[in-house]
C-alpha cells in the first residue's frame, strides 16, 4: 500500500542558525537566489546592464555612488567616480557636473548626498560639500556661496551630510584639518525652494549650530530622518535628534546604547521604522523601541560570512517595490582592492522572512529611483522604427575584414545576406536575452584590416518576440514611471538594474532551495520513500534531489540529481530510505519557475 504524505507549504522563509531538526515543516535551512512570494518559493531575478557606457562621449568611467534627483522637469542620475561627478537624464545623456576647480583630488570611494529644497548635495566625505542648485549645470563648492551660506570656514570637510526638515545635517565633520568625529552640525533652515540655507555660527540670530555626542567611545556614521526625528548612528550608540526651537534649537537623546551602527549606510526607512545593520544585529526600531530580526535565524549565518576587512564596504538598500531590504556585503576572502560586495542577505518586512544569499553585481553602492533609459530596448513586443534607436559611435575591428562590431557593450554582428558594411545586425545580449535583429539604415563602415576604426551612423527598425521574454505579462523593465534598484559597479564601469533579468549580466546562474531533518511522521520508522510530487509551475527543466539520514547530524545520504520538466512531469521516481528526509531543488538555467510544496511518496514504514 502507498501512503502518499503532503508536506506544509514552503513560504515561510530559510532559517540557518537554528538546527534544521527544530525548525518549522514550511521553513528550508537553506537557499540561494530565491524568494518567497505569494506563499509560493521561486526562483529571484538577476540583474542587467542600464545606461551603457556612463561618461560623456561614450567613455568609461567607474561609478562608486548615485542618487536621484529631478529638476521639476526632468528625472535624473547624480552619480560619481572617484574623482568625478556626472548626471544623466536618459541612457544616452551624460553630463559632468564636476566642480569648477576640476577633478576631485582626494580619490574618494564613499559618497553620499541629500535633496533639500530641489537642490542636490554631493559630499565625498574628505573635501567641502557641494551643490547644484535647479536649472545648473555645475556642482559648486558649498563654501564658495560666500555670504548666501557662511558655511563655517573651519569645516574642511565633512564625513556624511544629510537633510531633516528644513536643515542640513552634518556628521564626523574636520575642523581645521583634524577630525571631530563626535560632532554633528547643522544649518539654518531653508527659507525657499531652490535657496540655500545660511550656516553662520557666530550669528545668535540664526538657528545653525553644533554638538558633540561624547558618551560614548564610537565615531558618528550616519543619520536619517525618522518621523519627527533625526536618528544618529554612531559604531556604539543611537540618538535622536528633535526641533524644538528657541535657544537650543534641538534637543539630542540617547535612545540605545547597547546597539549602534556597523559603517555608513546601513540604514534604510521602511514603514515608519529604520531598518538597521548593526556591529553583531541587524535590527528593527521605531525610535522608542528595537528588535532583533535576524537572531536565531541568520545573525550567525550573515556575521560569519562578512569580510572583516571589508565591513566598510557593507551598504543596505531597499527594494520597496517587494517589500524587501538589502544587506550587501563582502563574502569572506574578499581582501582585495578590487573586492567589493557580491553578495545580499535579503529580509521581506511584510512577511518576516529572510531569503538566504542573492548574488550580486560587484557593487559599491545601490539606491531606489527612477529607470529612463534610452539606450536599452525592453519594450517587449514594440517595434520601434526612425529615430526611436540611433547610434553614432566607433569601435576598433579586431581581424581584417571583420563582420562585428562592439558598441557601449552591445555585440553587432552581421547575418546571413549582409555584409559588414549594410544591412541588418543581430544584437546579442541586450539585458541578458536575444538575439534581437536590427535593420541598419546609413551605414557607413570601413574595415580594411585590423585596428582600423568602425563608424556606425544611422537608425534602427527593432521587433522583439514574446518568445525571448523572461517576464510577466505587460511588464516593462524600463518603464519610467517604475522605481527600481540601481547598483554600481566600479569595477565593471557599469551600473545594473536588480530584479531585472533572468539572468546575472547575461549568464544564467543556480537558483536553490534546501531542507533537511524533515520529519514524515514518527521519527522511530524508517520510510522508504519512491518519489516526490512537486506543486510547481513555470518553465524549462529543475533539478531534483532526495535524501535520507538515520539519525540527527549523521550525514544525508543524497540521491539524485531527478531532471524534471516543469508541465510536462507529474513526479520525481527514485528510492531513498531513513528516519530523516531532506530534499532541494535547484535550476541553472534561465528559465523561472515557482514552488506551492511538494509531496512524499512513501512507500512503507518499518523498524529497521
Amino acid at each position: 500500500m502507498v501512503d502518499q504524505v503532503l508536506t506544509a507549504p514552503v513560504q515561510q522563509g530559510v532559517i540557518v542558525d537554528e538546527s534544521p531538526y527544530s525548525v518549522k515543516p514550511e521553513v528550508w535551512t537553506s537557499g540561494q537566489n530565491i524568494q518567497f512570494t505569494d506563499g509560493k518559493t521561486q526562483k529571484r531575478r538577476g540583474y542587467s546592464q542600464v545606461y551603457g557606457q556612463l561618461g560623456p562621449s561614450s567613455t568609461d568611467i567607474a561609478p562608486y555612488w548615485n542618487m536621484p534627483w529631478t529638476d521639476g522637469a526632468t528625472n535624473y542620475w547624480i552619480y560619481a567616480s572617484a574623482t568625478n561627478v556626472y548626471k544623466m537624464s536618459t541612457g544616452s545623456t551624460r553630463t559632468s557636473i564636476t566642480h569648477a576647480a576640476g577633478a576631485y583630488t582626494s580619490n574618494a570611494e564613499k559618497w553620499n548626498g541629500t535633496v533639500l529644497g530641489g537642490v542636490a548635495y554631493v559630499n565625498n566625505g574628505k573635501e567641502v560639500p557641494q551643490y547644484l542648485a535647479q536649472n545648473s549645470s555645475q556642482l559648486v563648492d558649498i563654501d564658495d556661496a560666500g555670504g548666501e551660506t557662511n558655511f563655517p570656514s573651519t569645516y574642511t570637510a565633512v564625513k556624511t551630510l544629510r537633510s531633516f526638515k528644513n536643515f542640513l545635517v552634518a556628521m564626523n565633520i574636520t575642523v581645521s584639518g583634524t577630525q571631530k568625529k563626535n560632532l554633528v552640525g547643522w544649518s539654518n533652515p531653508i527659507s525657499d525652494f531652490n535657496t540655500l540655507p545660511t550656516w553662520d555660527l557666530t550669528d545668535a540670530a540664526q538657528d545653525a549650530g553644533e554638538t558633540e555626542l561624547g558618551s560614548s567611545d564610537g565615531k558618528v556614521l550616519d543619520g536619517q530622518s525618522l518621523k519627527d526625528s533625526f536618528i544618529i548612528y554612531k559604531e556604539d550608540a543611537v540618538w535622536s535628534m528633535q526641533h524644538i526651537g528657541g535657544d537650543y534649537v534641538f534637543k539630542f537623546t540617547n535612545l540605545f546604547d547597547d546597539v549602534g551602527m556597523l559603517t555608513d549606510s546601513c540604514v534604510a526607512t521602511f514603514d515608519g521604522k529604520h531598518f538597521v545593520v548593526g556591529r553583531d544585529d541587524v535590527y528593527v526600531h521605531n525610535g522608542v523601541t528595537k528588535k532583533s530580526v535576524i537572531s536565531r535565524r541568520m545573525r550567525k549565518f550573515l556575521f560569519n560570512r562578512i569580510e572583516p576587512l571589508k565591513l566598510a564596504r557593507t551598504f543596505v538598500v531597499p527594494n520597496y517595490t517587494a517589500n524587501e531590504m538589502w544587506i550587501c556585503y563582502v563574502p569572506t576572502g574578499g581582501t582585495g582592492a578590487t573586492d567589493y560586495p557580491t553578495q545580499a542577505l535579503v529580509w521581506n518586512w511584510l512577511d518576516d522572512t529572510w531569503s538566504g544569499d542573492v548574488a550580486i553585481a560587484k557593487s559599491s553602492f545601490a539606491t531606489f529611483g527612477v529607470v529612463n533609459d534610452t539606450d536599452a530596448v525592453t519594450d517587449w513586443g514594440k517595434t520601434y522604427a526612425g529615430t526611436d534607436v540611433s547610434f553614432t559611435s566607433a569601435s576598433t575591428i579586431t581581424t581584417a575584414s571583420d563582420t562585428s562590431v562592439t558598441l557601449a557593450g552591445i555585440t553587432f554582428i552581421a547575418v546571413s545576406g549582409s555584409t559588414s558594411n549594410d544591412g541588418y545586425y543581430t544584437v546579442t545580449n541586450i539585458s541578458g536575452t536575444g538575439p534581437t535583429v536590427f535593420t541598419v539604415s546609413e551605414t557607413s563602415i570601413t574595415t580594411e584590416s585590423a585596428g582600423d576604426s568602425v563608424i556606425l551612423n544611422g537608425s534602427a527598425e527593432l521587433t522583439r518576440s514574446w518568445d525571448v521574454d523572461a517576464t510577466s505579462w505587460d511588464e516593462s523593465t524600463y518603464n519610467p514611471t517604475n522605481r527600481k534598484l540601481i547598483f554600481c559597479a566600479p569595477v565593471a564601469q557599469k551600473m545594473y538594474e536588480g530584479n531585472s533579468s533572468n539572468q546575472a549580466d547575461g549568464t544564467s546562474y543556480l537558483a536553490q532551495v534546501e531542507k533537511i531533518g524533515v520529519n514524515i511522521g514518527t521519527t522511530e520508522k524508517i520510510k522508504y520513500i519512491s518519489g516526490v510530487i512537486p506543486r510547481i509551475s513555470g518553465s524549462g527543466n529543475i533539478n531534483i534531489y532526495v535524501g535520507g539520514e538515520m539519525s540527527p547530524n549523521a550525514g544525508v545520504a543524497w540521491d539524485g540529481p531527478f531532471s524534471f520538466e516543469i508541465g510536462v512531469d507529474y513526479k520525481a521516481d527514485l528510492r531513498v530510505s531513513g528516519r530523516y528526509a531532506a530534499i532541494k531543488f535547484e535550476s541553472t538555467d534561465s528559465n523561472t519557475w515557482a514552488l506551492a510544496g511538494y509531496d512524499f511518496i512513501v512507500d512503507k514504514e518499518s523498524d529497521k
